[in-house]
């Protein structure tokens, strides 16, 4: 069986419980003779693009200069593509594992299994009160947890 993860982070490219329990996964799967590949972001765009790690053939799209906005669109974007690429090549069997809300508009139209690893709004919102903010930011923030947590509770996202 082949199977697709596509997770916001990738163990050890960056720490976190999350992408550790991604990267177990897909090597667990690897290790029994299924096809992995996993599609991250590539931290500070140092890492190769493409590389085989513990027989998981990892993705790393890039990320550009600028805040959320910039950022998750293109990434986004980059990660369709890779995914899109994927699927198509896929002789059998595809099975592709969501680990973050963060990719929800690369996976339109695409048939997913959603792992739910934590409240991405919540945690959003707890990291950005952790830090010293001015009114506008606090509101640009809260805009930002708010279409995060439509993004987990929208239909789309949990009805496929």
């Amino acid at each position: 069986m082949r199977f697709i993860h596509v997770t916001q982070g990738y163990h050890p490219d960056l720490a976190g419980g999350g992408y550790r329990y991604a990267r177990e996964v897909a090597c667990l799967l690897a290790n029994r003779r299924h096809e992995c590949h996993v599609i991250t972001k590539n931290p500070v765009n140092r890492l190769p693009g493409n590389e085989r790690v513990d027989g998981v053939e990892v993705h790393r799209v890039p990320s550009v200069a600028g805040g959320f906005w910039r950022n998750w669109p293109a990434i986004n974007a980059s990660a369709r593509r890779t995914l899109s690429g994927l699927v198509e090549k896929a002789p059998g069997p595809t099975l592709v594992v969501a680990h973050h809300a963060y990719f929800e508009p690369a996976f339109r139209g695409t048939r997913r299994v959603v792992f739910f690893q934590g409240p991405w709004a919540h945690e959003h919102r707890i990291a950005c009160r952790a830090r010293a903010r001015s009114l506008a930011r606090r509101v640009l923030d809260e805009m930002v947890a708010k279409m995060l947590h439509r993004y987990e509770r929208s239909e789309e996202h949990t009805s496929e």
